[in-house]
């Protein structure tokens, strides 16, 4: 949950420096991997615990390339209605900010729920003596 979180309020915060990238098509790839890559990391790194390093990099994989073409979207939307003398503004930099980090909660509480952690076959204590 914590790494939901954390991965949330990062991809947050890189959507402003990704979509000066954005705005030419021959660098969307670049601003992808300044979103895309810290994602993954957090959420791998954070993940690992509770799934095992291969879902968990699959998992972390599936939410960032998700929240990439949701971000994709609406900031193509938001470019195009601040060029087009739109004057909501800041309605649109709120959903600018807000649709990347909705998605990554949204999406990590899905994984959650849907996706079972590795198997605790490995973690019994039976064999420790408590008295």
């Amino acid at each position: 949950m914590v790494g939901v979180v954390v991965a949330a309020v990062l991809a947050a915060c890189l959507v402003v420096p990704a979509l000066g990238q954005v705005l030419s098509l021959e660098r969307t790839w670049l601003a992808a991997a300044m979103i895309g890559a810290p994602l993954i990391v957090v959420l791998t790194a954070t993940g690992y615990r509770h799934y095992g390093l291969g879902r968990a990099l699959l998992i972390a994989v599936i939410i960032s390339a998700l929240t990439l073409v949701v971000t994709w979207v609406v900031s193509v939307f938001v470019v195009a209605s601040a060029l087009s003398g739109s004057t909501t503004s800041l309605v649109m930099g709120a959903v600018l900010y807000g649709i990347p980090a909705v998605a990554v909660v949204v999406l990590g509480l899905l994984s959650l729920k849907l996706v079972s952690g590795r198997s605790a076959a490995g973690t019994s204590f039976e064999h420790v003596d408590a008295g």
